[in-house]
């Protein structure tokens, strides 16, 4: 089985939306989880990842946008 790794930019993509020039990036990251979702791909990432995005939401928005799960809304 493939394996992908998630960075920083990939879950940063999804789950800010901030910058309507990012709209492509946002379809592939969105394209890349759904390989792992279906099974096709193995998916792997940091913990540091999951520090660092709830840092940047919450710096950029507020606490409880930070909390919520991004891929839910795919």
């Amino acid at each position: 089985m493939e394996k992908l790794f998630f960075d920083n930019d990939i879950i940063l993509a999804i789950s800010i939306k901030r910058d309507e020039s990012l709209e492509n990036d946002i379809n592939e990251a969105i394209k890349l989880i759904n390989l792992v979702e279906s099974g096709e791909y193995k998916g792997y990432t940091s913990t540091v990842i999951f520090t660092n995005t709830y840092y940047i939401q919450r710096k950029l928005k507020d606490h409880n946008t930070a909390m919520k799960n991004p891929a839910a809304e795919h």
